[in-house]
C-alpha cells in the first residue's frame, strides 16, 4: 500500500532520521515505537502526505484515502459533536449536496427537453454513489462511532468548545472513522484516548 524508500527527513543541520525504507502492506497493524525526539510524528506526517522527505520518497496510491489523528487538535472545530463527526463524511455529503442540486435544477426542466434525461442520469448516479456509501444510515452510523468511543447520546447536541481536550479528540476520531478512510494514523492515541 505505502513504501518508503530510502527517505531522509533533516531539520536545518540536523538529521532526524536517513535512510529509512519501509513497506506499509494493506490490512497492517503496525504500531511505530521509540524515544521522544527519534521523529516517530515527522514519520507518520510523511506518510500521511503531510510533510515532504528532504531525501528519498513516499509512494502511496493517488485515491488512498488517509486520516491522521495528532497528537494534539490545535483547532477546535465548530458545531455541535454530531455535526462535527458529520463532517468525516465529506463525499457522502457532497453527494447528497449534488442530488439536491439536481432536484432543483430538474424541477425547472420540461420533461420533453434533451437536458432532462441527462440530469436524471446524473441525479440517479449521484443517488446511486450516495446509497453504496451509506449515505442513507450516515447519522445512525455517526451516532454508533460516537457512542463505541464513550460519548454519551445526551452529549452529541452540545457545542465540541465545551468539550475537553480528550472528548474533543475522540469526536475528532469518531469524524475520521465517518470518513472511511484506507490508512488511519492515529500518533500517541493513548494520550487521550
Amino acid at each position: 500500500m505505502i513504501r518508503l524508500e530510502n527517505v531522509e527527513r533533516r531539520f536545518g543541520a540536523q538529521t532526524l532520521f536517513e535512510g529509512v525504507s519501509w513497506l506499509v502492506p494493506a490490512s497492517a497493524r503496525i504500531g511505530l515505537v521509540g524515544p521522544n525526539g527519534a521523529g516517530k510524528t515527522t514519520l507518520l506526517r510523511l506518510i500521511a502526505g503531510e510533510d515532504e522527505p528532504t531525501l528519498g520518497r513516499v509512494h502511496r496510491p493517488r485515491d488512498l484515502r488517509v486520516a491522521f489523528l495528532p497528537q494534539q487538535v490545535e483547532t477546535v472545530a465548530e458545531g455541535t459533536v454530531l455535526e462535527v463527526a458529520l463532517a468525516g463524511a465529506d463525499r457522502l455529503l457532497a453527494l447528497e449536496r449534488r442530488q439536491a442540486e439536481l432536484a432543483e435544477e430538474l424541477s425547472g426542466v420540461d420533461p420533453t427537453d434533451p437536458r432532462c434525461t441527462r440530469l436524471r442520469e446524473s441525479w440517479a448516479d449521484a443517488r446511486a454513489r450516495f446509497e453504496a456509501g451509506g449515505g442513507d444510515h450516515l447519522e445512525t452510523r455517526a451516532r454508533r462511532i460516537l457512542a463505541g468511543l464513550g460519548l454519551a447520546e445526551e452529549s452529541f447536541g452540545r457545542a465540541i468548545a465545551t468539550l475537553s481536550g480528550g472528548w474533543r479528540m475522540r469526536v475528532i476520531l469518531a469524524r475520521l472513522l465517518l470518513g472511511d478512510p484506507d490508512l488511519l494514523l492515529l500518533d500517541e492515541p493513548t494520550n487521550h484516548l
